[in-house]
């Protein structure tokens, strides 16, 4: 008996009526779910969650279907960083990427790795398709 008296006293004035469709308010009666799940980050994803439920909210709210708000982790961001998409998101893995790799050997060099520029100017008379191959050949064996 006791209880429920005290029950009446933590009722918030006007919190018997929600507008559906209102995001400030239905992010109000979300928070309290969140709060036990997402401790500290109640107050943004309350706001993302009621924001994509107002979107997909059918013309009767008794139609709510949950399955129409998806959500889905972006690798590299974080929960500061969520937000509602229109339309549908599709997560897959990146292409062109090597992910992993067995027995692979890895080499780290602290400075740019390219060819460096020769530092002198010559002119070269190549009278055959012999001499250009013997000349590149041995323009690459002074390179390495």
């Amino acid at each position: 008996a006791k209880a429920l008296e005290w029950m009446q006293e933590l009722v918030i004035p006007g919190s018997e009526v929600l507008d559906v469709r209102d995001v400030k308010a239905t992010a109000g009666r979300i928070k309290g779910t969140l709060s036990s799940k997402q401790h500290g980050f109640e107050d943004k994803l309350s706001m993302v969650v009621a924001e994509a439920s107002v979107d997909v909210l059918p013309k009767n709210p008794l139609n709510f279907n949950v399955d129409n708000v998806r959500t889905t982790k972006i690798p590299g961001s974080s929960l500061s960083d969520c937000t509602v998409v229109q339309g549908m998101v599709i997560r897959r893995g990146v292409e062109g990427t090597i992910r992993s790799q067995k027995n692979a050997k890895v080499a780290v060099f602290g400075c740019a790795v390219d060819t460096s520029t020769t530092e002198t100017k010559g002119t070269v008379l190549i009278s055959s398709a012999s001499e250009l191959e013997a000349y590149s050949k041995g323009e690459e064996a002074k390179m390495e």
